[in-house]
């Protein structure tokens, strides 16, 4: 989902070449060059394991899914996913029966989780998901006491859905790790939540984005990242690219997935043309069949 952060990401080329490293979490890249590594990035691994599922945040598609959702479907089906991940709460039961798509997860706003969630649980249950994911936060949480509030709306809601056998996970942009005095909002809301009930949903461009290595992320909270975004990021480190353009080392991370508690692995780019939705979905897909880890 976009960040509505106004922090400029102007890269000098040294920083460059850090964010890559950062990126690909390599040890071993350290002494290759910006160029060598951006390549190695977008090289398939030589390992053997591969994503049993691949999956895509519809978001990705809005202006053609919430005008057409069932021909939407059809599209990201007939492109090889297996998944989705839904926004809003748009009645597509049937569709996705009849296309053979799963919808494990959907994405649910603060303002629903605080005052609509019987509505989300009986949506949840409707289409056949597992996980709802507080997608966002507006820059008014964006302060050490906003972001002990949301832990708590987090934490209530995380222990409602339990009940009802559904997970909650929260999803990270760029803006969560910036500084506040000695912390930051990703700390603050993993500190104050309950592991056991509020996992992860991490998307890898913000936190590259934010000037983070992923791996180290990834490995500071393993068995609690449930579910990640695919999305890479450009060469500038201002912009987000198609999984497999940037230079985002995918199967680095994804060699990570069982420590970390990944089930679920969702394409996603906030910026895509809705005439380059097709062709963009179909790359995407066969990058990561392709990729081997």
């Amino acid at each position: 989902m976009p960040s509505m952060s106004s922090s400029n990401f102007n890269l000098s080329r040294r920083r460059f070449g850090q964010l890559s490293l950062a990126a690909l979490g390599t040890a071993g890249l350290a002494g290759c060059s910006t160029a060598d590594s951006a390549l190695t990035a977008a090289q398939p691994s030589q390992a053997q394991n591969q994503l049993s599922k691949i999956g895509i945040q519809l978001y990705t598609l809005r202006e053609t899914y919430f005008e057409d959702p069932v021909g939407t479907l059809s599209m990201v089906k007939a492109a090889g996913y297996d998944e989705v991940e839904l926004l809003g709460m748009v009645d597509i039961a049937a569709p996705l029966n009849d296309l053979g798509l799963t919808a494990p997860a959907m994405h649910a706003g603060i303002d629903q989780l605080e005052n609509e969630l019987p509505a989300i649980v009986a949506y949840a249950q409707s289409v056949g998901s597992t996980y709802v994911v507080l997608p966002y936060v507006s820059e008014a949480y964006r302060t050490a006491e906003g972001y002990a509030a949301v832990a708590k709306t987090c934490d209530t809601a995380a222990a409602e859905l339990a009940k009802e056998g559904l997970k909650f996970a929260y999803h990270n942009h760029d803006f969560e790790f910036f500084p506040l005095g000695e912390t930051n909002g990703f700390e603050i809301l993993t500190a104050q939540t309950d592991p056991e009930l509020v996992g992860l949903e991490l998307d890898f461009h913000w936190v590259a984005r934010a000037g983070k290595d992923i791996a180290t992320v990834m490995d500071q909270h393993a068995g609690r990242i449930w579910l990640c975004h695919v999305k890479d990021i450009n060469a500038a480190g201002s912009d987000f690219a198609i999984p497999g353009d940037g230079v985002i080392d995918f199967a680095e991370l994804f060699a990570k997935a069982d420590t970390a508690g990944l089930e679920h692995f969702f394409v996603e780019h906030d910026s895509l043309k809705r005439e380059a939705y097709e062709a963009s979905i179909n790359r995407a897909y066969q990058y990561l069949s392709d990729l081997r880890f």
